[in-house]
């Protein structure tokens, strides 16, 4: 099983080649719409809302991250 997991993280790794990681996550911190999604969803999470709430809100803000993951993505 420990063979089979390296494996897969050296496949992970050798995919990063391909893609600048760094620079697409630093892209999307950036954001200012990823960084109101994640401060609010931090926000009802600590605050107790319900599961419910939550999940209705990132699903009302999926296009906004979509778009943010395309612009970054170029």
């Amino acid at each position: 099983m420990k063979a089979f997991q390296a494996i897969l993280i050296l496949c992970l790794v050798a995919s990063f080649t391909c893609f600048d990681l760094i620079t697409f996550i630093t892209c999307l911190l950036g954001n200012q719409n990823i960084m109101n999604f994640g401060n609010e969803l931090i926000e009802k999470i600590t605050s107790g809302e319900d599961v419910w709430t939550i999940i209705w809100f990132a699903l009302g803000q999926i296009g906004n991250i979509i778009d943010a993951i395309k612009a970054c993505n170029k």
